[in-house]
């Protein structure tokens, strides 16, 4: 029995067309899915779900380095709302 490849590339747009009317977004399960795969996170909680220490985070309250005018020492700007400080 040969499968016809459109029949069933339009029966798979309907149902996710039927989907996203209804709520649903059916996603593939890949490295590249901004929608992460619960299952797969689930069994590998040990790895990720732990208390960090978050090196190289500089706290809120910590003292921006700066010149005699004020101004911080800004270094690089990449983009807008970026810097970095020496």
């Amino acid at each position: 029995m040969k499968i016809n490849k459109n029949a069933v590339k339009r029966v798979i747009l309907f149902i996710h067309k039927l989907g996203i009317h209804i709520g649903i977004h059916v996603l593939p399960v890949h490295y590249y899915s901004p929608v992460p795969n619960i299952l797969e996170l689930a069994k590998t909680k040990e790895i990720w779900a732990k208390k960090s220490q978050l090196p190289g985070i500089m706290p809120i309250s910590a003292k921006v380095p700066t010149d005699s005018s004020g101004s911080p020492h800004l270094i690089s700007h990449p983009g807008p709302g970026m810097a970095f400080f020496t």
